[in-house]
């Protein structure tokens, strides 16, 4: 199956799951979304991308 969304889409979804952690009233610190682009870009104050080569 041929996938039609965006990477930008993609990104913007998987950081948007980062604020569901506030509501377990603990502390959240910067996160990251692990994928495979050549450098790590903001995707969010407080979220960024990790390009998997650097793992």
């Amino acid at each position: 199956m041929y996938l039609t969304r965006t990477l930008e889409s993609w990104f913007k979804e998987a950081s948007r799951q980062f604020p569901v952690l506030a509501n377990l009233k603990m502390p959240v610190g910067p996160g990251g979304v692990i994928c495979l682009t050549q450098q790590s870009l903001p995707l969010g104050p407080a979220v960024r991308s990790v390009p998997v080569a650097t793992i």
